[in-house]
Order: C-alpha cells, then structure tokens, then sequence
C-alpha cells in the first residue's frame, strides 16, 4: 500500500490575512517589521484577551496581550511627557517579572534605550554601569532602591519604582535613604506638593491639568514610526 499524503496546508500569506474578517469591528495587523513595538501591536491586535505575561504559578499576575499594549503605550506617553527622547537611556533593576517587560517595551516603544540591570550585582557594580552608560533615568524595584542611590543623588528627577511604575520627583527623591522610606515616597511626594501649593497661598487640593493627550498620542506614534531598530536577539532581556 502506498503511503498517505498529507492534506497540503494553505500558507499564511499576507493577502490572505488581510481577507480575514473580525467580528469585533477591529482591523488585524501584521507583523511588518522585526521590532519589539510591531511585535505587540500585531499581537494585541489579533488576542487582545490572551495571557501575554505572569509570573510562574501566580494567575493573578498575568497580564493580556490588550493589557500589555495598553500598559506600554502609557509608559511611552509618560516619559514623552517628561522630556525624554529617541536614543535617551533608562535603566532598569529588579528581578523578573510582567511589569520589568512591560516597562521594556514602553521604553523602547518611543524610541529610547533600555539598559537591563542584573539584580545580583553588588552597589558598587549598579553605580558603575549606571555611570558608564550614561542612564538618565531607573526603574528599579523597592528591593534594589539602595543600590541606585548614588545615582539618584545626582539624578533627583530620574526616579521610577517598578512596583507600581510611581515616579518620585526631585525633592522627595534625594531625602530617601531606606527601601521603607522608598515604599512610601508617593505619600511624602503628595505631601510636599500640597505644602508647596498652601505656601504659594492656593488651593491645598485642586483639580489636575487635563493633558493634552491628542498631542502626546501624536508624538507617540511620530516617535514609534520614526523607530529603526530591528529585533536583536542578543539584546533581548533574559526573563
């Protein structure tokens, strides 16, 4: 007897991807280019609702590929805000979890430079690489706070604690010595902000600045599209 032949399988190409009707409304995107940005937009595109990152046996941790997108696209916005630009380096230090990736990809979203930091090197070792690589901003977690305290010193307004992405703004930011202080700096920050506006004799709680987000969303997508990098692996993160 003759062997079976395999039913031929029709190949994905893209005309036949972009025949394909969603019965959400939403269009699906492909993956146009090897970039970690092209990656995760096509990705949220098609599974917006599949688990993109989690923690191992932790469900609650898990983030969507919707969720993911999102998430970077707010860090992207953030640090456009903040005046950071294309080729502009922050570092980042903790160990590994879906919110150090997620800030990886809003770094290098819009453009910047992220620099990955291995939690098990000593101070002396963060305070060399941060100085060496000329890092104008981290993200570290409450655990490593200490260690990126020199650097902080120098770089009042460059602080981002990765637990809940809080940044902590110069002055509040040079006062923290300790992880406890660290943990607590949104409360010391909120504090000094409502003095500062009692002093200047304003309103102790008043309304914020609506932001321009039309604007930011337009620097964002100038920003992304103006991206050349390709997908390296050998400058992925190693999680």
């Amino acid at each position: 007897m003759g062997k079976k032949q395999k039913p031929k399988v029709k190949p994905w190409t893209k005309k036949r991807i972009r025949r394909l009707q969603r019965n959400d409304g939403l269009t699906m995107k492909l993956v146009t280019e090897y970039t970690m940005e092209s990656v995760v937009e096509s990705t949220a595109s098609r599974h917006p609702k599949r688990v993109a990152l989690r923690l191992f046996r932790d469900e609650e941790s898990a983030i969507t590929f919707g969720a993911l997108k999102h998430a970077k696209d707010a860090i992207g916005l953030f640090l456009i805000e903040q005046g950071f630009e294309k080729g502009d380096k922050i570092a980042l230090l903790g160990e590994s979890c879906p919110t150090w990736l997620t800030v990886y990809f809003g770094i290098t979203s819009i453009g910047c430079i992220a620099v990955p930091i291995l939690p098990d090197f000593s101070a002396k070792e963060v305070d060399q690489i941060l100085s060496h690589s000329g890092a104008k901003a981290v993200v570290v977690n409450i655990k490593h706070f200490e260690k990126t305290r020199p650097f902080v010193e120098e770089n009042p307004d460059g602080l981002i604690r990765m637990e809940d992405l809080f940044h902590i703004p110069h002055p509040i930011s040079a006062q923290l010595e300790t992880k406890e202080q660290f943990t607590w700096g949104h409360r010391l920050d909120h504090l000094h902000q409502r003095h500062h506006r009692l002093e200047q004799g304003g309103d102790a709680h008043p309304q914020e600045p609506g932001v321009e987000r039309r604007h930011l969303l337009g620097r964002l997508h100038q920003a992304q599209t103006r991206q050349p990098g390709a997908l390296d692996p050998a400058h992925q993160p190693c999680l």
